[in-house]
């Protein structure tokens, strides 16, 4: 239902915004050819990105089979953390958890986005960076055709409507403050997504942090300088995220 929602407003939104653009002679000229591409490729990307993150495997750990034999009870006990009872997984791990939307386990899982109506986990988080980010730069465009519309005035003095009774530049002004409040929002999520896939740290570590072993004194264990982190955050490189090759895994670490 989310998706609809926003595919739909998406699709009236820029439906609109570019019949409103083609129809202002002033607004195709050189100099905003490059902010109509800019737009165009923004928006494309945009909702493909959208597409992907939301359709896309988040990381979801394999359930066993319902013959598969569930650890021993010993076992269990000695590290409850590394045991989904609903997925039967053992060893789960680090930086998984049971999404209890999804039913499922999720390998280095963010949080489940309800825009998305998807899990954010380890193999669509950069599809969902790839939106916050190309969506911030499609209301960056936006606002840029709103600043060259200030610049001219397509209607002079006796030429304008009749109905065109409320100054031009009062709705000019309304929706530049809409289209920056809209910009001032999404640069803030792409900001906070970007950093702290910088800092290799996930949505629900910042929030639990001090449940998980290898956080230690607000650091963690898998921040292993902003490079590194970001190869790592598309998949280009590896992580060891197996619990027993870290020490002290089995310590203050719950689900």
């Amino acid at each position: 239902m989310s998706n609809t929602i926003y595919y739909t407003v998406w699709a009236v939104c820029h439906c609109a915004a570019y019949i409103v653009g083609l129809s202002y002679p002033h607004l195709q000229t050189p100099e905003t050819g490059m902010l109509w591409v800019g737009l165009v490729v923004t928006s494309l990307s945009a909702a493909g990105c959208y597409y992907l993150a939301s359709t896309s495997d988040p990381g979801y750990l394999p359930i066993a089979t319902p013959t598969a034999l569930a650890p021993s009870d010993e076992t269990i006990a000695a590290a409850p953390h590394l045991y989904c009872s609903t997925c039967n997984i053992y060893p789960r791990p680090l930086r998984s958890k049971h999404c209890r939307t999804c039913d499922r386990c999720v390998e280095r899982f963010d949080h489940h986005c309800p825009m998305i109506a998807n899990c954010v986990g380890k193999k669509n988080a950069p599809y969902f960076w790839g939106f916050t980010v190309h969506q911030c730069l499609n209301l960056l465009c936006a606002f840029g055709f709103v600043l060259a519309d200030l610049r001219t005035d397509p209607y002079p003095q006796w030429r304008r409507p009749i109905a065109y009774d409320i100054p031009r530049e009062y709705v000019v002004y309304a929706l530049s403050l809409v289209l920056f409040n809209f910009f001032c929002l999404a640069f803030g999520f792409a900001f906070s997504v970007t950093y702290w896939l910088v800092q290799n740290v996930t949505t629900n570590e910042r929030i639990n942090q001090a449940r998980y072993s290898y956080f230690h004194q607000g650091e963690s264990r898998f921040d292993k300088g902003p490079w590194h982190n970001v190869l790592v955050y598309f998949n280009l490189v590896s992580e060891d995220t197996d619990p027993l090759s870290l020490e002290n895994s089995l310590q203050h670490h719950q689900p």
